[in-house]
């Protein structure tokens, strides 16, 4: 708890929060970024649900620009490909002793427009089918690496979750 949430961690935790809202009909997205953030911050210095809220808003604002039929398939996706590649497209090395890419990071530099180019070029490249940017038949609640990610998955909302 003395280090900061990895950038690919908390644009994945956007894109939850994005995707949990735009299933529901009438929770608002400070629920989900809220219940998210407070579930990372177990973990990591804190961040702001303003923060998650923020980057998701990003995501949905994009998806809304370029028109995009399968929001919900590409958030998938973009969760996918943020927890399994780095964006070189070189796989992230779970497994590894020696680095672990959930380790916190000393210093937090996040650059909220370049999050949404980096998201804006993923949705490009999911359009044209391009490596690496396809979940299939994966699904959060599968992911084997960190039991803390995959708690995420079993997550229900619902409106008393505003209450203190």
């Amino acid at each position: 708890m003395n280090r900061y949430c990895p950038v690919f961690l908390l644009e994945s935790g956007a894109a939850i929060a994005a995707d949990k809202y735009l299933l529901s009909a009438t929770l608002p997205i400070e629920l989900f970024s809220k219940k998210i953030a407070d579930h990372i911050n177990k973990y990591y210095i804190e961040t702001s649900p303003e923060f998650f809220m923020q980057i998701a808003d990003g995501y949905i604002r994009i998806l809304a620009e370029t028109n995009t039929e399968n929001a919900n398939e590409i958030l998938h996706s973009y969760v996918y490909n943020r927890l399994h590649f780095r964006r070189t497209g070189k796989k992230r090395s779970w497994g590894s002793t020696i680095s672990n890419p959930s380790k916190g990071l000393k210093n937090l530099t996040f650059d909220f427009g370049l999050s949404r180019r980096n998201f804006r070029a993923f949705i490009y490249a999911h359009k044209n089918h391009a490596a690496n940017t396809r979940a299939n038949s994966w699904r959060l609640e599968n992911f084997e690496h960190q039991d803390f990610i995959q708690e995420i998955a079993s997550f229900e909302y619902s409106g008393f979750d505003f209450l203190p």
